[in-house]
C-alpha cells in the first residue's frame, strides 16, 4: 500500500513526506523506504497525531527508540500534476491494524 513516511520530530518545520510502500501483515509487516526495511513488528504504541499544519498522520513508536510518522494519500488526477490528500479513513485502519499488532506482542510476552 502506498504510503507518505516520515522519521523524526513533530517538531521540525521542515517536515517533507516521501513516498513509501507499507507491506506484509502482522509480524511481517513493514515499510520500504528509499531502499530500506522498517520492521513494524517492534510497534511500541501507534496512535492519530495532528501536525502543526493540522494533517492528521499515524504516529508510531518503535521498542528501538524510533519514531514514524505516515498517512495514506488519496491521489487526484490533475491537469499539470496531481492533487494528493490525506485519506483519513485508510489511515486510520493502518493504526487500527499496528495497534492489533503492538497488543498481540503484549499478550505474548
Amino acid at each position: 500500500m502506498r504510503i507518505l513516511y516520515y522519521e523524526g520530530s513533530e517538531d521540525d518545520p521542515n517536515i517533507q513526506f516521501i513516498d513509501a510502500s507499507l507491506e506484509g501483515l502482522g509480524e511481517s509487516a513493514h515499510i520500504e523506504v528509499n531502499s530500506e526495511r522498517v520492521e513494524l513488528s517492534e510497534v511500541e504504541s501507534v496512535g492519530i497525531s495532528s501536525l502543526a499544519d493540522m494533517r492528521s498522520v499515524a504516529r508510531v513508536a518503535l521498542t528501538s527508540g524510533r519514531t514514524i510518522w505516515l498517512y495514506v494519500p488519496r491521489v487526484f488526477p490533475g491537469g499539470i500534476t496531481d492533487v494528493m490528500i490525506n485519506n483519513i479513513p485508510a489511515t486510520e485502519r493502518v493504526v487500527r491494524q499496528l495497534d492489533e499488532l503492538a497488543g498481540s506482542r503484549d499478550g505474548a510476552e
